[in-house]
C-alpha cells in the first residue's frame, strides 16, 4: 500500500537476430493480487528498440492500469487497485521481444514506497497520495484491515 502514488522503475534491453519489438501497445507489467478475490492488472507501453537499453517508469496509481483479460477498456478502480497492492502475489515485467531472441536483460528494478517521515522533511519528497487512516475499535493497520 505504501507504493501507492509512487513509481515502479526498471531498465530493459533485448537483442534479437530478427526484428524489433511489436510497435503496438502490449502489456509490459502485470500485477496479481487482492484480498477477497485475486485480480490481474496490467500497464501497456510500446516495446523497446532492439539493442537499446531503455528506462521505463510506471505510475502506481489506478488510472494507469487496466484489467487483464477483460473486454472492457475501463481503468482499474481505486478500491480494486488498493486491494491488489495490499496483497501482491506477483509482479511480472516483460523482457522478451522480437524474433530470434538472443539475450534479454531487466535491471535497476525499484519501486518507490512511502515511509513515516521524521519531524523535519529536509531534502525529502512528501508522498501526498498516501493516507493515514483513523481506525475504528477492533481494526488496525494501514487500511484498518
Amino acid at each position: 500500500l505504501l507504493a501507492y502514488g509512487g513509481t515502479l522503475r526498471y531498465s530493459v534491453a533485448f537483442y534479437a537476430s530478427d526484428g524489433i519489438g511489436t510497435s503496438n501497445l502490449e502489456p509490459q507489467v502485470l500485477i496479481k493480487g487482492g484480498r477477497t478475490r485475486k485480480q490481474v492488472i496490467y500497464v501497456d507501453a510500446p516495446a523497446p528498440e532492439n539493442g537499446v537499453r531503455q528506462e521505463q517508469e510506471v505510475g502506481m496509481k489506478e488510472n494507469f492500469w487496466k484489467y487483464f483479460n477483460s473486454v472492457s477498456e475501463e481503468p482499474v478502480t481505486r478500491s480494486d487497485f488498493m486491494s491488489i497492492l495490499s496483497n501482491i502475489e506477483y509482479i511480472l515485467i516483460k523482457a522478451s521481444y522480437g524474433q530470434g531472441l538472443q539475450q534479454s536483460r531487466l535491471s535497476n528494478i525499484s519501486m518507490e514506497v512511502g515511509r513515516k517521515a521524521e519531524e523535519s522533511h529536509a531534502g525529502r519528497e512528501v508522498a501526498f497520495l498516501l493516507e493515514k487512516c483513523l481506525c475504528p475499535p477492533g481494526t488496525a493497520g494501514l487500511s484498518c484491515q
